[in-house]
């Protein structure tokens, strides 16, 4: 009564409660006299406890004494984990302590341990096996459990380097998240001025980007001709990546070719400023017309980059996500082969 409480009431205890009162008879119960467990109740409690171990223990020996006498536990397998602790803790399940008991595996040629992860003289010793076996009787054969003990251990070096590689990719993964939400976190936080360079930044890296990936394949004597029609092809796909910016990125474009004759093609640096400075141009007037419309007390235009940046990071960090899973797939594949 002392350790359930005398105020308490088997009715309103709840089912949680009520088994951390269980599990703290039982423990006071089973343990050793000493200061801390002679509590008041704790007699009581050991005797309640034995009342039930040996009215329990009456079914229990019974059924012992049959199962002693039936040849104890028996363990059948029908097929072959691809860890040997494992099938080594399904055979302890029998003969424990002392206990009669056994365990017995019977594995199909067909098996996919074979299949999967045997070699090929795996399919020379099914066609040998099948052979011997047309009578229908079981086969036993040392070769073969020794060729099955050795492809569990190539499963199971194969799945721990996997495991290794794994927890390599989440420490990558990781790091990269933490930088990714840094970054996001910093747009969330930011002001109109911290989005604006944000955004003139990545628009200068996309106009030289664009550039460089337009004048790669040129060689490095190529005549004019092609020169130009590589630098109009990247103003192009600038002016369709930033419309709004398509009349900027055209005037700049225009005033890198002033002075020069028709023949002549314009620096790539000269290019490369034009560009970037079309597009941050054209992202400033942007800026300050959405100003001039702005209503109430919010800031609008950094609203709209802040939503454009975190859209942009967003579907950047899915589609980087998107290609790492495919790396790792390809790595596993890879080392499968």
């Amino acid at each position: 009564e002392e350790i359930f409480g005398a105020a308490d009431n088997s009715t309103d205890v709840k089912a949680s409660v009520a088994l951390d009162r269980i599990d703290e008879f039982c423990a006071v119960a089973v343990a050793p006299p000493s200061a801390r467990t002679e509590v008041p109740g704790a007699a009581s409690c050991r005797d309640a406890y034995g009342a039930v171990k040996a009215a329990f223990s009456e079914v229990v020996d019974a059924e012992r004494e049959e199962v002693r006498a039936l040849g104890g536990l028996a363990v059948l397998g029908t097929e072959r984990h691809e860890s040997v602790r494992i099938d080594n803790q399904l055979r302890g399940r029998s003969g424990r302590q002392g206990d009669a008991g056994a365990s017995q595996y019977t594995i199909s040629l067909e098996d996919k341990m074979f299949n999967v992860f045997g070699s090929d003289k795996m399919g020379q010793l099914s066609f040998a096996f099948d052979i011997a076996g047309d009578d229908g009787e079981p086969l036993q054969s040392d070769m073969l459990t020794k060729s099955l003990s050795t492809i569990q251990e190539k499963v199971e070096t194969y799945y721990r380097e996997m495991r290794t590689n794994l927890v390599r990719y989440d420490r990558i993964v990781d790091a990269q998240r933490r930088i990714f939400y840094e970054r996001r976190q910093e747009v969330l936080r930011g002001d109109r001025a911290f989005l604006g360079d944000l955004l003139g930044q990545y628009a200068a890296d996309t106009a030289r980007d664009t550039l460089a990936n337009a004048t790669k394949d040129l060689a490095k004597d190529a005549n004019p001709d092609a020169t130009n029609l590589a630098y109009e092809f990247a103003a192009k796909m600038l002016q369709r990546m930033y419309p709004v910016c398509a009349e900027e990125i055209d005037a700049s474009c225009r005033l890198s070719t002033d002075g020069l004759a028709d023949e002549a093609a314009p620096d790539a640096f000269a290019v490369e400023d034009a560009l970037v400075a079309g597009t941050t141009e054209g992202f400033r007037k942007q800026v300050a017309l959405v100003d001039a419309r702005g209503e109430g007390e919010d800031d609008l235009p950094a609203l709209l980059m802040r939503f454009y940046v975190l859209r942009e990071f967003d579907n950047a960090w899915q589609q980087h996500l998107r290609d790492l899973e495919f790396l790792r797939e390809n790595v596993g594949f890879q080392s499968y082969s």
